[in-house]
Formats: C-alpha cells, structure tokens, sequence
C-alpha cells in the first residue's frame, strides 16, 4: 500500500528532539484558504496531511560524494567547515544547504501522522509542551519554568520574526506522529 507523503521543515534542535524520543507533535500556523474558506470546515484540508499519512523531515544538509550529511548532527558546528571520508581519507568542502531544497531521497525521518486537530496556540497543555520537545526546569527541588513557557520562549524565536508572536495566539495545526525509520520514541 503507497501511504501519501508530504514534506516538512524541522530546526537542527527539533531533529535533534525526535532522535531522541523527546518529541512526538508540532504545531503549525493555520493559513488561510485562497477561497477565504474558514479553516473549521471540512473544506479546509491540513497541508501535512491526515491521520495515517507520512511526513518526511527536511532538514539543512549537505551531499558529499558518498551520500548526505547533516547539520543536526553537528549542532556546534565543531568540525569545521569539511569532512574526511574515512575509506579514501580524502578531505571534502561542506555547503550546508536550506531545508528547505532538501530532495526525498536526501531525508532520514519519515513520521507517521497520529491526530491533527486545530487549536488557539496558548491553549497548549504542560503534556503537549513536552511532547514538542520542550521540558519544565527544576532548580533546587523548585519549578523554576515550565514546559509550556519554554516552548512559549521556542515558538517566538521560530516565529516572532514570520508575525506569528506567541501572544498574537495564532490558530495552529496540532499533528502529532510517531517516527517510522526504526527510530525509537
């Protein structure tokens, strides 16, 4: 059975989040219908897709004669600007290149959508900040922050800038997924 694929854009952070099973929902803006439609209609698909479909991550790459590296995995960009190939020890330039001209065939993560649904932004629970990736910080046996506002504080440094503020409380898709891949969540 061919399961229908829609891309999507992840940060290095986020990536990082899904590898290590901190990260299990995302949530995206709810642009308007070029028909003026109301996006609580039956009209007005999600554009990740439904329940059951795969998304499939782009994320900034980078290809090398023997395949694709990835800037996820090199998040203090610690080895400078090149790569050795270990077989051949020959030293190769990295371009880091945008998510978003990542191909299929370059991606690693395929999810598996579980539940969409549309929501207020800051009608987000403490369980669904977590299940972002975000977490509650704990300094000496007190909660100093919780999840919610540190995913408050990651939302406005992806979309402050795009005009989507979290106070401006945007509309958002809710799509929560489940890694495929073999990658354990």
């Amino acid at each position: 059975m061919i399961r229908t694929e829609h891309p999507i854009l992840f940060s290095g952070k986020m990536v990082r989040a899904i590898f290590a099973g901190k990260k299990s929902q995302t949530r995206r803006i709810v642009k308007k219908d070029p028909q003026g439609k109301t996006p609580f209609t039956d009209e007005f698909p999600c554009p990740y897709g439904s329940t059951g479909h795969l998304l499939w991550v782009r994320e900034t790459f980078a290809k090398y004669p023997d395949g694709f590296v990835y800037k996820a995995d090199f998040p203090d960009d610690g080895f400078g600007s090149g790569i050795v190939n270990l077989r051949t020890g020959e030293n190769y330039q990295i371009v880091w290149k945008p998510s978003i001209f990542m191909p299929r065939m370059a991606s690693r993560i395929t999810l598996e959508i579980t539940e969409i649904r549309i929501e207020r932004l800051n009608t987000i629970s403490e369980s669904d900040a977590v299940a972002e990736g975000c977490q509650a910080w704990v300094e000496n046996g007190q909660v100093t922050d919780t999840a919610v506002s540190d995913y408050a504080h990651l939302w406005d440094e992806i979309n402050l800038e795009r005009g989507y503020s979290w106070e401006s409380n945007p509309y958002v898709w809710v799509v929560s997924f489940q890694p495929m891949n073999g990658i354990e969540a």
